[in-house]
């Protein structure tokens, strides 16, 4: 899970929109009346997140993402409509529900259901707020995850010692990956291949006798830096955590957070 920054001023469109209708529901309102104005928010989320899940970071695509809402949408204690609320805004894969998502390499369903949702579709509507980090509330600097590798995965867990370098509670940052089932068996196995691609680049630069300094910078640029398109490589804090110092470099020079 990373850091994620979107423009604090929400588009006018849904200003505008909620002022006119302060009551709208979500799917039946804004997803019909204001179509228009939901796809510029989910085109704005999908750019300022380098278009990854803003809880397991995978890749987006049109048929693998929903506008997720942080505080439950259906809460409206106290008048608020948090459908509507731009802070509570984040664009997120389908968290394992979609089929194709569970299937084998034999067409037989290889990841069951539930325990393998993840991300929003694994909240069930509580509502977490000062329970678990928000996308926003996940500090640019330092970082507050790491790795564990198992034979055929790879688990998050939380950098016990960055966080508390950073004062954040470790309990918090570990219920936001239990929350989120950012550990279930799908995703830790989906995000080792990019820990061992990078481990095998990295043996290759030991057994070549050069500097390796060029070359790690390079890995550092393809896999936290962002395309001409604004997209970024899926598991982004899985590179940056192999890449140690060099990450930490590169995103300090290219003004990571900013």
């Amino acid at each position: 899970m990373k850091h994620c920054r979107k423009d604090p001023t929400e588009p006018e469109c849904l200003a505008e929109f909620r002022a006119a209708n302060p009551t709208a529901d979500w799917e039946t309102d804004f997803r019909s009346q204001g179509r228009t104005c939901y796809e510029t928010v989910r085109r704005l989320l999908r750019y300022s997140q380098g278009f990854l899940c803003a809880y397991c970071e995978v890749k987006l695509t049109p048929g693998n993402e929903q506008i997720a809402h942080f505080h439950p949408k259906s809460e409206r204690s106290g008048g608020h409509n948090w459908a509507l609320d731009w802070d509570n805004l984040w664009l997120a894969c389908l968290g394992g529900t979609r089929h194709s998502d569970q299937m084998g390499g034999t067409g037989d369903v290889k990841y069951g259901l539930p325990e393998n949702r993840s991300c929003d579709e694994a909240t069930e509507d509580v509502v977490l707020d000062g329970v678990i980090l928000r996308p926003n509330e996940i500090p640019a600097f330092p970082r507050l995850f790491r790795y564990r590798q198992e034979p055929d995965r790879l688990y998050i867990e939380p950098d016990r010692d960055l966080c508390q370098q950073k004062g954040i509670p470790i309990a918090k940052v570990q219920l936001t990956i239990d929350r989120l089932n950012l550990n279930c068996s799908r995703l830790a196995e989906a995000r080792l291949p990019v820990h061992k691609s990078l481990e095998a680049a990295k043996k290759r630069l030991r057994k070549s006798n050069l500097d390796p300094l060029p070359k790690l910078r390079r890995l550092a640029e393809r896999h936290l830096g962002s395309n001409p398109d604004g997209y970024q490589q899926p598991f982004f804090t899985v590179a940056r955590w192999n890449l140690r110092k060099v990450a930490e470099d590169f995103l300090g020079d290219t003004g990571f957070g900013e």
